[in-house]
């Protein structure tokens, strides 16, 4: 666009029209005044016309981002079974004489640490709304629409473990680790991409 010298050179123009005013030539003065004016007027009107490119958020399909081996069904009946085994031990360990306890506890401990493993994971689900964050066997829902996310930040802390920070236009924050394959993470990327996201990836 070329308005400054435009407007430049009319209003160069409109000051030598005011410099030969006289009232002898009163008329023809006005007609070249308001023929300048309309010329004026015509070329903003073009430049307002002028069409503006925006990018708008492009339409997606529902999917799920996660790096869990089993699914959720299988992963609630291993940990449904797991408890079950817990609480057998238990009452063997307790019922039984101290020389079942350690073995008792040693296999408690161990049963523990697959129920831990089972129970907790993280799922991230996108849809033409927005992000759907799910957690654990209870299946805890965070919901964040497109329009409210003001920047979503991947990074590492001290112990390299990535996390995923989401802070929306109210000034919440809301974290949760960030634990999917390198193909996944980039289709993520994609997603958030093609929902006009602000990313600030660290990792």
């Amino acid at each position: 666009m070329k308005l400054p010298s435009t407007h430049s050179e009319q209003e160069k123009t409109a000051n030598e029209l005011w410099g030969q005013f006289t009232r002898g030539n009163e008329e023809p003065f006005w007609q070249q005044y308001h023929k300048l004016i309309v010329r004026e007027a015509q070329q903003v009107q073009m430049l307002s016309k002028t069409p503006v490119v925006e990018k708008t958020p492009v339409a997606i399909q529902p999917r799920n981002f996660h790096n869990l081996a089993l699914n959720y069904r299988t992963r609630l009946v291993l940990a449904i079974g797991t408890l079950g085994l817990i609480a057998g031990f238990l009452v063997e360990a307790f019922s039984g004489g101290d020389k079942d306890m350690a073995p008792n506890v040693l296999v408690i401990m161990v049963l523990l640490f697959v129920l831990r493993s089972l129970w907790r994971f993280l799922m991230f689900n996108t849809s033409e709304r927005g992000l759907l964050v799910i957690r654990d066997i209870p299946l805890r829902k965070e919901v964040f629409i497109w329009d409210k996310i003001q920047v979503i930040q991947l990074y590492k802390d001290q112990y390299k473990t990535a996390y995923i920070a989401i802070w929306l236009r109210s000034n919440e924050q809301y974290r949760f680790k960030y634990k999917l394959t390198e193909y996944d993470h980039q289709s993520f990327l994609e997603v958030l991409e093609q929902k006009r996201v602000f990313v600030e990836n660290d990792l």
